[in-house]
């Protein structure tokens, strides 16, 4: 977090030094654009918790991080003759992307579910770009009760790669078991 202060802190001080010297530029503006660009910046290189409510007592949970590849084991495989693209992240295939040889944007690191006060932790192995803006949002995920427990589906996409997830929950216990890129999943 440091570190974003210094460079806000530096970016002023040059600015402050262009609005002093030679080159007149307005400061207002250059101040909105620099504390913008920080802020986007600082929210490409975090790991953002975000929690929704699902229904009355239902609280969702979902933590999503920047993929950093360093930290990670990355297989690629032959598509045909002519391109490989990554089929496996950590030794599990992975969903957010197309196949591709480029890397994932972020990470699901995890996703809980919180029914009457009992927390449960969901499966989300192999789970990447669940969406565009990093977060956790209400309308990707719908959950149902059932005879025992719940159901939760949830949709991921980032514009490219789709998948649905749907997990079982019973007492505080769950059971990922559906995780799929095939449309004839998505309802």
């Amino acid at each position: 977090m440091e570190r974003w202060f210094l460079l806000v802190y530096w970016l002023i001080c040059f600015l402050n030094t262009l609005e002093n010297g030679l080159i007149k530029i307005n400061f207002m503006r250059l101040m909105f654009f620099t504390i913008c660009l920080c802020y986007s910046l600082y929210n490409m290189a975090q790991t953002n918790t975000t929690k929704i409510e699902l229904e009355t007592g239902i609280l969702l949970t979902g933590i999503i991080e920047t993929f950093n590849p360093e930290k990670h084991i990355i297989d690629s495989c032959d598509i045909n003759s002519e391109w490989r693209a990554i089929c496996l992240i950590d030794g599990i295939p992975w969903f957010g992307s197309d196949l591709s040889s480029v890397s994932p944007r972020n990470q699901l690191l995890k996703l809980s579910i919180s029914i009457h006060n009992i927390e449960t932790d969901l499966n989300v192995a192999g789970m990447f770009n669940p969406n565009f803006d990093n977060i956790i949002r209400l309308n990707q995920f719908s959950i149902e009760k059932c005879e025992v427990g719940y159901n939760l589906n949830g949709f991921f996409s980032d514009g490219a790669g789709g998948y649905v997830a749907r997990w079982v929950i019973i007492e505080g216990k769950s059971m990922r078991v559906l995780i799929s890129n095939d449309e004839r999943d998505f309802r």
